[in-house]
């Protein structure tokens, strides 16, 4: 959202997209997303007083994989039964090399019907993206110039379509790294398309029993970090503050400061 300025809460329309590696190593985390979600969703609808919000997936394999990017768009909350419905079926498969193809996911998710006036995007995997895999030790990468067989001609490069996602359709992102060792050239990336700033944040995911609280801690700190403006128990206003800066208090007073943000807005 990158400091625009925003409705009062009651009249506010938040998108949320989760962009979720679907291939074999994310079994846990998929169960964890489709038991979840739509109490996440609900539950940041109530502590922000939103008017709206809607909620979009996308998942993506590999190569060849079957069901290599499957996009449901975005849907109101109210909709839960549809929500679930739609991801209830998908099961963690494919993955050949280390790297998946987020190029895919991503373009998928530029092509959502966002429309939100806050708009954020959460990426949860464990495994880089093809090209983003210099620095690690042992990986091997089928596609190393960052593109598969069938992305050389009319698709952007990764960064490319971050870029768009950032810049163009204004949606700031929240990196859940399930493996953070392995996705460090990726971080890194993501990191410098946001300006190394404001509208991107990383948050460290190691089990998936707590995929609920610290998904739904970001995602509602992000969101009222936006929407008050001014700083309170420790969480500063967006304007000025970068999401990762916002992001990294949770491992302190997180729950009671949003609680404190929550109290503001009810004034």
């Amino acid at each position: 959202t990158f400091g625009h300025s925003l409705p009062p809460p009651t009249e506010l329309e938040i998108d949320v997209c989760i962009l979720m590696d679907f291939t074999g190593s994310m079994g846990s985390w998929m169960n964890a997303a489709k038991s979840h979600l739509v109490d996440i969703i609900s539950s940041l609808k109530e502590e922000t007083k939103a008017k709206e919000i809607r909620v979009a997936f996308v998942g993506y394999r590999d190569y060849k994989d079957t069901g290599r990017v499957v996009t449901h768009d975005f849907l109101p909350v109210s909709n839960s039964e549809t929500i679930i419905n739609n991801i209830q079926n998908e099961q963690a498969s494919g993955g050949a090399d280390e790297p998946e193809d987020v190029l895919s996911g991503v373009v998928a998710v530029n092509k959502l019907s966002w429309k939100g006036h806050v708009r954020v995007c959460l990426h949860v995997c464990d495994a880089t993206a093809h090209g983003y895999c210099k620095s690690l030790n042992y990986c091997h990468d089928n596609h190393p110039t960052g593109r598969c067989p069938d992305q050389q001609v009319g698709w952007p490069d990764l960064q490319g379509a971050m870029n768009e996602l950032a810049h163009q359709h204004n949606v700031d992102f929240i990196f859940c790294e399930c493996n953070p060792s392995r996705t460090k050239d990726l971080n890194t990336m993501y990191s410098n398309i946001y300006g190394n700033g404001d509208g991107y944040g990383t948050l460290p995911l190691s089990d998936a029993k707590h995929f609920k609280e610290k998904v739904l801690t970001a995602l509602c700190t992000a969101v009222l970090s936006l929407i008050v403006s001014e700083n309170v128990g420790g969480l500063q206003s967006f304007a000025g503050n970068t999401l990762s800066a916002i992001i990294s208090t949770m491992n302190t007073s997180t729950r009671e400061s949003l609680a404190k943000l929550s109290d503001l807005l009810k004034e």
